[in-house]
């Protein structure tokens, strides 16, 4: 009968989550249908009292509610599915988001786009003469676009590949939907690309949500347009040749990325490595192949523009921004400055993140892709939304709250259409581009410190061969076996090691016939008692590179320990994550606490006990980084496992028991919430007084007649 209301509970927690997701879902794809209608982003107007007037201030409002709705779908993503099913329906909602936008205007690089196209299709060089060149005249005269072209004193600044591609567009269909159409082709490859590496790594599928439903992505392409979505594609497609060691097919992607835009060179080093050295000369030849006619006649047309723009204009750069005034607004000297710091900072990323040189990042290029790439946003001296596009794949497989939140910020830029729209000047405010970079640049700022001292941590970039599960328990003899049977069929467990705190019902005797280690671990809470020295006590005996650490009340699915083992194998910067679980309880309560701790799990890496912590071992316990508190264990470690490597979270579907949180309800989430506040308040400005919350909080409990379980 228990069993029986347990999976009723369960079937109604899963309806109960797909009706959150659907509601959520639906929300976006309202918000893509809104912003599609929406017209130009610069003519909305929003007054508040005492202030001017912000241009385009509409449409800012506009795309943060779609980045919150889309980062609240990551955290109800339905449960469950199998690979093929997840892979189908984001990429099904994808395609309809990106759908809904399409009518929106598009930027005025697709009119780009289609005249370079048409003189390639005529034999005419768009490197030897821009678009307002009086030989172009007549041709320019019958052109509908012509008039719109961007920068028109400009010849091409786009590979020669990318060229040949607008061409064989515009012979297609000599129109802008014709060009998005193709771009967002490119944008739905990436993330089925996304998707795949995910799953190469045995990531969650959900990480991919931070950019299926970025609006800064959906926005640049299929709303306005821009081409970037080719360059995304193809190197997505080079990493997951890369994780599959098809060498001659990486570099050809690799080499593609170039020929599409020409930032990608930055990334393409991490690729190389001892093993595929002798495949490089594939990735020369497809970058360079296109370029011979040019270099044959004329070379100085191959980079002109590029130089020209990177030299002789600046829009919204963060380092190239504040070194301007110091010049006196001049551009040439700050940009000098920044192509300086720009070198030194890539050779320094090659030599700190190479996959060859850093155990940490033993045979994987991201993080150092992530690098370079971010190097150069932070130094150019212009950064459109859309060139955030770059790195946010990497994201997916990387995460990083500076970049991140830097995708919510970045929507500022939307200003300078406005005042363009309303005044005729393209111009962002002063305390637009503060709001944008600063939280980026306090978010970078940490991160860098934090990634300086993870490399001191011992015992990382070891590839590790099993897992020890540890089990604190205390009167659990209802529930043990089950416990220790879920976790035992999975070929990844190697031991178990059930800690006792004193049982008075069995509980001990009843895990030793379950195949487990027994451990008796009796002490006084001042003295490394209570549920944290339990759990140190069982890291002390216990023998794998890996240690999960699950709850007796938690019933795990058996390959749950061969995923965490599997993702410390290939992410060998992780130190540890929380693998996820779900309440068995019946409610919207349990649900939404659920999507709560999946938040604070992905976003803030902050997870607590009942949701499967893991760890590499060696590092731990060669830093002595596991607390034996009585109360506040989990929470302390979560924190100090950021400091020694970065962490994940794996969404898993285990069910944990919410018999705790039916016995105090609201009342006593309340005072959950209030002890977490007051430890981290605590933590920050003195010793925080376990003790005394511990005692709060069971004797809280005690007065409700609750069962105790430390």
């Amino acid at each position: 009968m228990t069993a029986q209301r347990t999976e009723t509970s369960e079937s109604a927690g899963r309806y109960r989550a797909i009706l959150l997701f659907a509601g959520v879902t639906g929300l976006l794809l309202l918000l893509c249908l809104a912003f599609g209608q929406y017209g130009p982003i610069g003519e909305s107007i929003i007054r508040l009292p005492g202030l001017p007037p912000i241009y385009g201030g509409g449409a800012v409002l506009l795309y943060a509610v779609m980045w919150f709705v889309g980062l609240a779908i990551m955290l109800v993503w339905p449960r469950g599915l199998s690979s093929r099913s997840n892979v189908a329906l984001m990429l099904v909602l994808a395609a309809t988001a990106r759908a809904l936008l399409l009518p929106a205007p598009p930027s005025d690089d697709i009119n780009r786009y289609l005249w370079e196209g048409k003189l390639v299709r005529a034999g005419i060089s768009p490197y030897a003469m821009a678009p307002d060149s009086a030989e172009l005249a007549p041709m320019a005269a019958a052109d509908p676009f012509h008039a719109q072209v961007n920068h028109p004193d400009m010849p091409a600044a786009y590979p020669p590949l990318v060229l040949q591609t607008f061409a064989l567009v515009g012979a297609a269909w000599y129109h802008p939907m014709a060009y998005k159409l193709l771009i967002v082709l490119f944008d739905l490859a990436t993330l089925w690309g996304i998707l795949l590496l995910l799953r190469h790594r045995h990531l969650s599928p959900r990480w991919a949500i931070l950019y299926a439903f970025n609006p800064l992505v959906l926005i640049s392409f299929a709303g306005h347009g821009h081409f970037d979505a080719m360059q995304g594609a193809c190197l997505i497609g080079a990493l997951c040749l890369y994780d599959r060691r098809h060498w001659a097919a990486c570099f050809l992607m690799a080499g593609l990325a170039i020929q599409t835009k020409y930032v990608a060179v930055l990334a393409v080093p991490f690729l190389l490595r001892r093993d595929n050295w002798r495949y490089a000369p594939l990735l020369l030849v497809t970058a360079l192949a296109p370029y011979l006619p040019l270099l044959l006649t004329d070379p100085r047309q191959l980079l002109y523009c590029v130089v020209a723009f990177g030299e002789e204009f600046a829009f919204n750069g963060c380092v190239h921004g504040l070194l301007r005034p110091l010049f006196g607004g001049e551009l040439a000297p700050a940009a000098t400055t920044t192509k300086i710091m720009l070198l030194i900072t890539l050779c320094l990323g090659y030599a700190w993140l190479h996959p060859a040189r850093n155990p940490r990042h033993r045979n994987d290029p991201v993080a150092g892709m992530l690098f370079a790439l971010g190097a150069l946003l932070v130094l150019s001296p212009t950064v459109h939304l859309w060139y955030l596009t770059w790195i946010i794949p990497l994201l997916c497989i990387r995460p990083m709250s500076s970049w991140f939140v830097l995708t919510l910020t970045a929507s500022l830029t939307f200003l300078a259409s406005g005042h363009l729209c309303h005044e005729g000047r393209w111009y962002l405010p002063g305390w637009a581009q503060l709001l944008e970079w600063l939280p980026f640049a306090l978010l970078l700022t940490r991160e860098g410190i934090q990634a300086y001292f993870r490399q001191r941590a011992p015992g990382m970039g070891e590839t590790p061969n099993g897992v020890s599960v540890v089990i604190p328990t205390l009167n659990e003899v209802d529930r043990i076996t089950r416990c220790i049977d879920a976790v035992r069929g999975d070929p990844a467990v190697r031991e178990i090691v059930v800690v006792d705190g004193g049982s008075t019902d069995g509980t001990a005797t009843r895990a030793m016939e379950a195949g487990a280690r027994v451990i008796r671990h009796e002490r006084p809470l001042a003295d490394g008692g209570g549920r944290g020295g339990q759990i140190q006590a069982g890291l002390l005996q216990a023998h794998e590179d890996v240690v999960a650490i699950v709850h007796a009340d938690t019933r795990i699915h058996r390959p749950a320990m061969t995923q965490i083992l599997t993702v410390l194998q290939r992410q060998p910067m992780l130190v540890g994550g929380a693998l996820g679980t779900v309440f068995d309880s019946d409610g919207w309560g349990p649900t939404l606490l659920t999507v709560s701790n999946d938040g604070k799990g992905a976003l803030l890496g902050i997870s607590f006990g009942d949701q499967v912590q893991f760890f590499l071992r060696r590092p731990v316990l060669d830093t002595h980084s596991f607390p034996a508190l009585p109360l506040m264990e989990d929470l302390e470690l979560a924190i100090r496992l950021k400091r020694l490597g970065a962490t994940t979270h794996l969404f898993g579907d285990g069910i944990v028991s919410s018999r705790d949180w039916k016995t105090g309800g609201l009342k006593r989430m309340a005072m959950v919430m209030r002890l977490l506040a007051t430890y981290c308040w605590q933590r920050i400005w003195c010793e925080p007084d376990v003790l005394a919350m511990y005692r709060r909080y069971y004797g809280e409990r005690r007065a409700g007649d609750a069962l105790i379980n430390h």
